[in-house]
């Protein structure tokens, strides 16, 4: 008897868990115990001469709990359930290389925008300030380089878009209908039925894991731009089932900030661009911005859908043939 064989690739199985609201908060909470081991860990390598690299080690070790638990229920659900590709190529009909493009300047155009919104809170606490220096400054560039510009893409937009957004647009759940939808008036279900519906609204899916992104931050400094990003980040997966192009969204963003941070220290000391340019320069900024947001939007506007939830290919379970 055929069997099919089964994926053991890295993150392999991560694709047959597609969490819902339930799912993701208990994503949360795995990487809060992860970042509570972390930073135990973190603690024990100061004072061994290793306080450089103690943040970056941490980092990592922050997500061991939460990728755990993805994959158990991953191996769990692969007997039974569809899954949903993590990462896709589902660009059509626009070039590859015209998206990589469009999200590097929107991912820089939206950062710009945010640093307004960041503006309206008060100014950043003296310890927070002190410890994104650190990161950011205090170590080795290497290191931060290899933490705020890899590290953070990568596990990042695997939990927030790999796996919690991908979760809420595909996740399975029951509901008693009190409006049926079109299609399933045409298959005959009436008010108070029961049905089984697949994921929630895109535009709730990505504006939900842009909230959970924000949250993962831990503080509103970086939570508002994260929001924000987040939801950019979110619809360009939502269109394109790309954790490529997210990722590279995020690279271009905290690369960005680290060279700001290490080769331009006014804007280190600022507490945002309105700081350092006059306004006029920076309305200007804001306009050109915008417009690139714009010209952003139309360009992904002509990737096509082939399923309203997402463009994240589904798998089949796993089981024996």
């Amino acid at each position: 008897m055929a069997r099919k064989v089964q994926d053991y690739k890295i993150f392999g199985n991560h694709a047959y868990y597609t969490p819902g609201i339930s799912g993701m908060i208990a994503l949360f909470g795995w990487f809060i115990l992860g970042s509570v081991i972390g930073s135990i860990l973190a603690a024990l390598l100061v004072p061994i001469g290793m306080s450089d690299y103690a943040f970056m080690i941490s980092y990592v070790v922050s997500f061991i709990p939460a990728m755990m638990f993805v994959a158990s229920r991953g191996v769990r659900n692969a007997g039974f359930d569809t899954g949903y590709v993590l990462d896709n190529n589902n660009f059509a009909p626009v070039k590859g290389w015209v998206l990589a493009v469009m999200v590097i300047l929107g991912t820089l155009s939206m950062s710009y925008i945010a640093d307004f919104f960041t503006t309206l809170l008060p100014p950043m606490p003296d310890f927070l300030k002190e410890m994104m220096e650190k990161l950011t400054q205090d170590s080795p560039i290497w290191v931060s380089f290899i933490t705020v510009s890899l590290m953070a893409p990568f596990f990042e937009e695997w939990l927030c878009r790999g796996v919690v957004l991908r979760g809420l647009l595909h996740f399975k759940h029951t509901v008693r209908v009190s409006t049926p939808t079109e299609e399933e008036a045409l298959a005959g279900v009436k008010p108070g039925d029961v049905v089984t519906r697949h994921g929630l609204k895109p535009v709730w899916a990505i504006v939900i894991s842009a909230l959970f992104f924000a949250v993962l931050h831990m503080n509103p400094w970086q939570g508002i731009a994260a929001f924000l990003l987040g939801y950019l980040f979110g619809y360009v997966y939502w269109k394109t089932g790309s954790l490529k192009l997210t990722m590279l969204m995020h690279f271009t963003n905290n690369t960005f900030a680290l060279i700001l941070a290490n080769c331009f220290p006014e804007y280190a000391d600022a507490e945002s661009i309105m700081d350092i340019l006059p306004l006029w320069q920076y309305a200007i900024g804001a306009v050109l911005c915008i417009a690139i947001l714009v010209v952003f939007f139309c360009v992904f506007r002509k990737v096509q859908i082939r399923d309203i939830h997402g463009n994240s290919d589904p798998i089949e379970a796993t089981l024996p043939e």
